[in-house]
């Protein structure tokens, strides 16, 4: 059996992530973000996420 993927627009995925993070923090009233790092790959990819707001 093949598992088939479906195609994603990784650009746009990646975006709509930021996107997300940049309003809930907004509605939160907080001026930023505090992360707690980990080095696994969950928290660093949050961490470059979140400085792209």
């Amino acid at each position: 059996m093949t598992l088939k993927l479906p195609k994603l627009d990784y650009g746009r995925v990646t975006e709509e992530i930021v996107e997300f993070i940049k309003k809930t923090v907004e509605n939160s009233g907080a001026s930023g973000v505090v992360i707690g790092l980990s080095g696994g790959v969950d928290s660093s990819l949050t961490a470059v996420l979140c400085s792209r707001l």
